[in-house]
């Protein structure tokens, strides 16, 4: 008799859900905000980040095989104009929060913060321009 062994192919590149990483990414969160709030306990939020941008990469990659199988191509235009689609109003709406936040307790905003923030840039210009540090 012959066993023949299902054939499993990862969730992402089927499409499927998988909510576990949806929590995976929660707690990375999380700590990222525990460690920027100074939670006790919480001094590695860099953590938090390693795993949130490793699972992203995981789901992201199965996004792109699955685009593969299903056309024979990966389309970086249409890639980018899903992220756009999924991010963008997500950014616009916390820029706003933090806009009315500000005016409410006389907070100054940077000129660069809120360009890095529209721009994803915010870490490269906190090396590069004068007076700001990566760690500060």
């Amino acid at each position: 008799m012959t066993r023949v062994m299902p054939q499993i192919s990862p969730a992402p590149s089927t499409g499927g859900y998988m909510p576990g990483l949806d929590g995976l990414r929660a707690y990375a969160v999380m700590i990222v905000v525990a460690f920027h709030c100074a939670v006790p306990g919480f001094s590695g939020g860099w953590v938090g980040v390693d795993v949130f941008f490793g699972l992203s990469g995981f789901l992201i990659t199965g996004i792109l095989i699955a685009e593969r199988e299903r056309s024979g191509v990966i389309s970086l235009r249409r890639f980018w104009a899903r992220r756009f689609r999924r991010l963008v109003p997500a950014l616009v709406a916390l820029l706003g929060v933090c806009i009315v936040l500000a005016a409410v307790w006389d907070l100054v905003l940077s000129t660069s913060g809120v360009w890095g923030a529209v721009t994803y840039t915010t870490n490269w210009l906190n090396i590069v321009l004068p007076g700001h540090g990566y760690w500060d």
